[in-house]
């Protein structure tokens, strides 16, 4: 998705670290980046430990869920 195209270069990473971190082949990435599909919600787990994002869900995106950055403690 979008968001993880945005997180992952955010941390400064290419899709084949991305997928190196998740133990992965660098494809599904770029699929998942591409809407060509939608990783699992294990890998999703994953994807925003290795990213520092949390899963949160947001209205419209197309496969309901979407990450967003760690709020800082208050």
């Amino acid at each position: 998705s979008k968001n993880i195209t945005k997180y992952r270069e955010q941390a400064g990473m290419s899709q084949k670290e991305l997928a190196n971190r998740l133990g992965v082949a660098p494809s599904r990435v770029s699929n998942w980046e591409t809407y060509a599909n939608c990783p699992t919600i294990d890998i999703l787990f994953e994807v925003c430990n290795v990213l520092n994002v949390s899963i949160v869900k947001e209205i419209g995106d197309q496969i309901g869920v979407g990450i967003a950055p760690e709020k800082e403690p208050m």
